[in-house]
């Protein structure tokens, strides 16, 4: 582009677009795309993903808190078993204390066994530090010896 009153001309350096001169504008475009692709890719590799707990045991369907969860003392613990299993107890140690058992609510549509500490239940406040959890279970209709058991820990604030 010739500049008709000097004669000189103008290079693509000089050129504008809008407030910016082209070079400027190419820079903050570049700056902008890769902020947006490190803004997308924090979110897509968060540790916020739901992470899926291994259970050893085949009639142990879910449980919380999971193992090693750190949780405030007035949570649910619940274990959700296979539906042709029953529990049998649920019992919670603290660490150093022995165990105590609890009595269990059941939600038959999910199988699941919880116990919400409170006033006036078996344990009014889990104390803070390790707690290990304990459940024990049988095939329904089964009265006999062949129970299995299956233990987690978490920890109180």
């Amino acid at each position: 582009m010739t500049n008709t009153q000097t004669g000189t001309t103008q290079g693509w350096r000089n050129r504008r677009v809008g407030v910016l001169t082209l070079p400027a504008f190419i820079v903050c475009s570049l700056l902008l795309a890769v902020a947006t692709i490190g803004f997308v890719w924090a979110f897509v590799t968060s540790p916020n993903h739901p992470v899926k707990v291994l259970v050893s045991d085949a009639a142990v369907k879910a449980f919380f808190p999971r193992q090693g969860d750190q949780v405030l003392r007035q949570e649910t613990i619940f274990i959700e078993l296979d539906p042709a299993y029953e529990l049998t107890d649920l019992s919670i140690a603290p660490e150093g204390a022995p165990p105590r058992s609890v009595a269990a609510a059941h939600i038959p549509g999910l199988n699941r066994y919880s116990f919400t500490p409170g006033p006036g239940k078996d344990i009014e406040a889990l104390p803070g530090g390790l707690i290990r959890v304990t459940a024990s279970f049988r095939p329904i209709g089964d009265s006999g010896e062949r129970g299995r058991t299956y233990t987690w820990s978490f920890s109180t604030h």
